[in-house]
């Protein structure tokens, strides 16, 4: 028996199998290598985002820690707005049926209020606050809050006792304010650190349930005057209204 080698055959056989296996062991060493790289990547990614959110954690306790403030200057604007109000309808109490508000309004010689301002120190405190939110009802909730105040601000300094139906209208305004009060009472357990559940208030919650909320408040913010239950049919009549008419007490959108 004899073998016979054919050496150049041999030698390209060997040299083809060699380069294949490098191709393979470069073809790991590269997956490898991508592998390593990936995660490399993912946890400096992951890194990135954890100082992200820690620093995100840090302006939004430092922004929570000052709401306190905000609210109570809020809460300030409320009273001042809840007090005139109360007393242009308490000097009216008599004439509730009458139809000729201009001579009530030369009796008592006043056509407006006395001006009153949300501080602007305050609408940046609660902008700069709503800036580390990440929860939207929660962000809707103090959206609502500051255009709100804004609105009723602006009614409430250009009212005119002269019209004819201004003690509707006083009532009008009346539950704006008590709304306000209420979207910004709402705030102040979780401003203060007490509480770090949801303080949103309009998720969740049917119009009927929120205009019973704001019914509440209402009755909260004239309960220390001299004769409390004046207001309270009045307040119940409007509420019944904007309940039965389906009314929504929030901000809705112009068409």
């Amino acid at each position: 028996m004899s073998v016979c080698l054919d050496f150049p055959n041999v030698f390209q056989i060997f040299g083809q199998w060699l380069f294949d296996w490098q191709t393979l062991i470069s073809g790991i060493l590269a997956l490898v290598a991508a592998l390593w790289a990936g995660r490399i990547l993912n946890k400096q990614v992951q890194q990135s985002e954890m100082l992200a959110n820690e620093q995100l954690t840090r302006q939004h306790n430092a922004a929570r820690s000052v709401v306190p403030v905000a609210l109570a200057a809020i809460s300030d604007f409320c009273g001042k707005i809840s007090g005139q109000i109360a007393t242009a309808i308490e000097d009216r109490r008599d004439d509730f049926d009458a139809a000729v508000d201009q001579v009530l309004a030369q009796r008592n010689k006043l056509e407006k209020f006395e001006s009153v301002e949300i501080p602007s120190e305050v609408i940046l405190t609660i902008k700069y606050f709503i800036e580390t939110l990440t929860d939207k009802s929660n962000v809707r909730h103090l959206a609502e809050l500051l255009s709100s105040a804004q609105i009723l601000q602006a009614r409430f300094n250009s009212f005119r006792f002269t019209d004819s139906h201004s003690i509707s209208g006083l009532y009008e305004l009346l539950l704006d304010t008590a709304k306000i009060a209420l979207l910004n009472d709402s705030i102040y357990n979780y401003g203060r650190f007490l509480d770090d559940n949801q303080f949103s208030l309009i998720a969740g919650k049917s119009i009927n349930e929120a205009w019973e909320l704001i019914h509440g408040k209402a009755q909260s913010l004239v309960f220390k005057r001299n004769s409390p239950d004046l207001f309270f049919p009045e307040l119940a009549k409007q509420i019944s209204s904007k309940i039965k008419h389906n009314i929504s007490p929030w901000n809705e959108k112009l068409e």
